[in-house]
């Protein structure tokens, strides 16, 4: 038994499916199922009970999660503690971002690389909560998200870099009958049929502000998979509501869409940004990539 299959029986647990996992971990799914049937053979017993909706840790299994993720834990402590004795700078860089935002390091990353061929960068997607969360106990060292101070106000270790000005925005199929407007009222907005992204903290709040205020908004559905969000849009059949940086910056701002201002106060000035730990050292490079992140972002502020 080895640090990286305890990671993966202990991610696993966290996430009850292999694919979540093998997305946190940046390995294939197969690894994982791999490596979680090695472990099984070695020990003797089965750590989960696999099925299409996921995977569930069998009793044994909770007792031999649990032992791994306090070894765990300890070897992140020897690592902290070595960290701080040395006062090694980062030389790398793990972020992680939520999945609307997380495509707009990619140019930065591509171009920075040709002048500094050494710099690494490993990036996973996941919600702001959760990065939260990973910043804390120092599983990635910067957060890329929508700063928000219902979740940031009460953390004074944590340090923020805003990059770009962003608004909430729906989006709408180039055929839909609201095509031919830029702005929609919140009387017009509340009846329009909508597809949501179930992990997005930031719509989700923003649906939770319009219930109390107005009523709730006719959602359709939730998901987690952002090409069915775009094909159902595309088509027609719903609206979304994104932030309009995730449109214009890449792929989904085409001839399919189109994007419509929404008359509802305090949601149509929103910071993209990043976030780590005051205390965390990082090397000359890593701050050199980030402050080119900034410059390459910026010119999306409207």
């Amino acid at each position: 038994m080895n640090l990286e299959q305890m990671e993966c029986i202990v991610e696993i647990a966290k996430t009850g499916s292999l694919s979540k996992a093998a997305n946190q971990m940046n390995v294939t799914r197969s690894a994982v199922s791999q490596s979680i049937t090695n472990l099984e053979t070695e020990l003797g017993i089965k750590l989960f009970i696999r099925s299409h909706a996921g995977a569930v840790p069998t009793a044994d299994g909770e007792i031999i999660i649990h032992k791994a993720s306090v070894i765990l834990k300890e070897v992140q402590g020897i690592k902290a503690e070595a960290a701080k004795r040395s006062n090694s700078p980062v030389h790398e860089l793990r972020i992680s971002g939520t999945p609307a935002q997380l495509p707009l390091i990619t140019d930065t990353y591509f171009s920075f690389k040709k002048e500094h061929p050494q710099f690494h960068l490993s990036f996973t997607e996941n919600t702001a909560l959760q990065i939260i969360d990973d910043i804390e106990h120092n599983r990635i060292d910067v957060g890329l998200f929508v700063l928000l101070d219902s979740f940031l106000h009460d953390r004074p270790h944590l340090l923020t870099l805003p990059l770009a000005r962003t608004k909430l925005v729906l989006v709408v199929s180039r055929t839909s009958p609201l095509a031919g407007i830029t702005s929609i009222s919140m009387e017009q907005f509340l009846d329009v049929p909508l597809v949501l992204y179930q992990e997005d903290l930031v719509t989700r709040l923003f649906t939770e502000d319009v219930a109390k205020r107005h009523r709730p908004l006719n959602i359709s559905l939730y998901t987690d998979n952002l090409d069915a969000m775009r094909t159902m849009v595309s088509g027609n059949y719903v609206a979304t509501i994104v932030t309009e940086l995730a449109i214009r910056s890449f792929s989904l701002y085409n001839d399919n869409f189109v994007c419509i201002d929404i008359e509802h106060f305090g949601w149509d000035d929103l910071t993209i940004g990043l976030v780590r730990l005051q205390e965390k050292h990082l090397s000359e490079t890593v701050h050199l990539f980030l402050e080119q992140l900034e410059n390459d972002l910026s010119k999306w502020n409207y």
